[in-house]
């Protein structure tokens, strides 16, 4: 309901018959319904009515209060109330002031009264409106409003302040402007704020990236739930490029649709970023390029090999071995010492010495490496280790030559001493012999036993000269086809002897070798000889001719014999070393000698319960 000014009240008042104020059911009704306190008083301010919000406001009952001389003004603003009563009655519209009142507790509270006068119908003044409000929860209120109108400005100057000193740009964009940035804004694409303030942004992306910009902006505007997070190229004042993380939402400002959002500097970053990737690029090229065999790998898997190592296992390409376990190609006697590696590394993380191990290529062959491990990174807590292989295979086999050559060079300086000596009296016992059978003894063939016995001695000394001083070579152009052939030929019978059958394969076209065709067949003859002892109850010996990638010639001599401990494999050729009961041990060391002589190589394998093959190399 709206408030009433004097005249409505009064109209609602006026008596027609009498001058005195009369109190209608129809202004009854009327003031009952204001909001505010109302009081109606005579010409002498007596209270003739009070409406409830009256009573509820001073605490009053009407009845307490109708015929007491305004009661809620302290008395010492009586002479202050006394001054407005008079002034409207002297013709002033009406009064209005503001004055501490006191209600019925006693209690007291600033108020707004407004009086106007009641006439009658002949216009003459019969009483006064009071109408109260009362000031102190207006006060409270507006003491509430300007509170928070402060809190909120304190609140914008330290936004305000907050945005201006940020360390990363903010923007405020409508109708196609900028309409408002921050100095770091400015600062990352090289500008001043007032440059850029009222400007189109477009001119600070990269021209191929405008249209893409543009279109990102339509549509923040279409949906306004999308918002806008994406890294950008942009263009400074200089030129230079700048890249940034460009954030941005729709909002309202100044009742239009905008957008607002953030630009963080990136520019340091993706340079280092970029830095960082040519360092790996070059490293892993580094890596790739390396003549030394590599492996990363985690927690046992491997995650990179380089070319050398994919060579060294016999893989065609990366796929082979990515993925797989690197005890896979680790003999399973090792598993426990290459575990127990790993954890030592990454518990000290650091790096590990190097270590001799076997590892097995995708062929199955075994080969002798050196390696080493160092700690490269991790993956998710998880150590990421990086093993450098050397592959020792052909220095191993280089030192056992040597350890040979020392073997046979000592052998050969004690078997010239010995033939020496033994020589010496046996020219004399021979010639004694031959004196005593010219003089016709009586038993004759007592002699002609000890000529027999004397020249296989000789024999013996000879072939046990050939150690001290191999004989000469003559080497030529032939054919191992041929010569293996011919061994065949001469060694059949003895086989079949034994129940053992020889079988010949040529895969290949052989080129001719250079090589001493009578020690060639020595070496085959010594091999095919033990081979047959070593299948008393008989078998399969078979010979397989091939030509290596290298262009070398390989002699494959397999037989089915019980085979040989693997613990005597690295001693076969050793001087006097033989598992045969009647054997010396000389005959494969003089093959050892004569290939080494052919610059050939010559190695043993052997599976027990399956067989022997000896592998002969020869140069083309």
């Amino acid at each position: 309901m709206s408030i009433p000014n004097g005249n409505e009240i009064s109209k609602l008042s006026i008596d027609h018959n009498t001058c005195a104020l009369s109190i209608t059911r129809e202004l009854e009704s009327f003031i009952d319904q204001l909001a505010d306190a109302v009081s109606l008083c005579d010409k002498n301010g007596v209270i003739q009515k009070v409406n409830p919000a009256f009573v509820e406001l001073f605490g009053w009952q009407e009845h307490e209060v109708i015929g007491l001389r305004l009661p809620m003004i302290p008395e010492r603003h009586w002479e202050e109330a006394d001054r407005s009563l008079t002034a409207l009655m002297q013709g002033t519209p009406k009064a209005v002031f503001q004055v501490n009142v006191v209600n019925k507790f006693h209690a007291l509270f600033p108020a707004s009264i407004t009086v106007t006068v009641l006439r009658n119908q002949a216009g003459d003044i019969i009483g006064f409106t009071g109408i109260i409000r009362d000031l102190s929860q207006m006060n409270r209120m507006l003491d509430e409003r300007k509170i928070a109108e402060k809190a909120l400005l304190e609140a914008e100057e330290k936004y305000r302040s907050l945005v201006e000193e940020a360390l990363v740009g903010v923007y405020l964009f409508q109708n196609g402007k900028l309409v408002y940035i921050n100095p770091r804004f400015a600062e990352i694409f090289g500008y001043n704020p007032k440059d850029l303030v009222m400007t189109d942004p477009v001119v600070l992306i990269v021209p191929q990236d405008r249209a893409a910009f543009g279109e990102l902006i339509n549509r923040i505007y279409k949906d306004t739930h999308f918002n806008i997070n994406m890294e950008a190229k942009g263009v400074s004042r200089n030129g230079s490029l700048v890249y940034f993380e460009l954030s941005g939402k729709y909002t309202v400002y100044n009742g239009a649709p905008a957008l607002i959002g953030t630009v963080l500097d990136i520019t340091e970053r993706k340079k280092i970023d970029q830095m960082v990737r040519e360092s790996n690029q070059r490293y892993r090229r580094l890596m790739d390029l390396s003549p030394e065999p590599i492996i990363v790998h985690s927690d046992g898997i491997i995650v990179y090999t380089n070319d050398a190592c994919m060579k060294l296992l016999g893989a065609e390409d990366p796929s082979r071995t990515i993925g797989t376990s690197v005890f896979d190609f680790l003999p399973p006697d090792t598993h426990k010492l290459a575990k127990q590696r790993i954890q030592e590394l990454a518990a000290a993380k650091d790096k590990l010495g190097s270590l001799e191990y076997q590892i097995m290529t995708m062929s199955g062959e075994v080969k002798q490496v050196e390696m080493s491990s160092t700690l490269f990174d991790e993956i998710m807590g998880t150590p990421l280790i990086q093993t450098v292989i050397r592959d020792v295979t052909e220095k191993k086999k280089t030192e056992e030559m040597l350890r040979r050559s020392d073997k046979l060079s000592a052998l050969g300086q004690m078997a010239a001493g010995i033939a020496h000596e033994i020589r010496n009296p046996l020219t004399s016992l021979k010639g004694f012999v031959q004196l005593m059978k010219a003089q016709k003894p009586d038993r004759p063939e007592y002699l002609d036993i000890m000529l027999t016995e004397l020249d296989r001695i000789n024999f013996i000394v000879s072939e046990f000269m050939k150690i001290a001083k191999p004989q000469p070579t003559d080497f030529s152009f032939k054919h191992v086809g041929t010569i293996a052939a011919d061994i065949v030929s001469l060694m059949q019978s003895q086989a079949i002897l034994h129940k053992t059958q020889i079988t010949l394969n040529i895969k290949d076209e052989l080129p001719p070798i250079l090589c001493d065709e009578n020690h060639l067949k020595q070496v085959l003859l010594n091999v095919l000889k033990n081979a047959i002892e070593a299948m008393p109850q008989g078998g399969e010996i078979v010979i397989e001719l091939s030509l290596e990638p290298g262009g070398q010639v390989k002699i494959s001599i397999t037989d089915q014999g019980p085979g040989i401990p693997e613990k005597y494999l690295s001693k076969l050729g050793d001087p006097f070393f033989t598992t045969k009961e009647s054997g010396t041990g000389l005959g494969l060391m003089v093959c050892y000698q004569i290939i080494e002589a052919h610059k050939g190589t010559m190695h043993i394998t052997s599976k027990q319960g399956v067989g022997t093959t000896v592998h002969i190399c020869l140069p083309a």
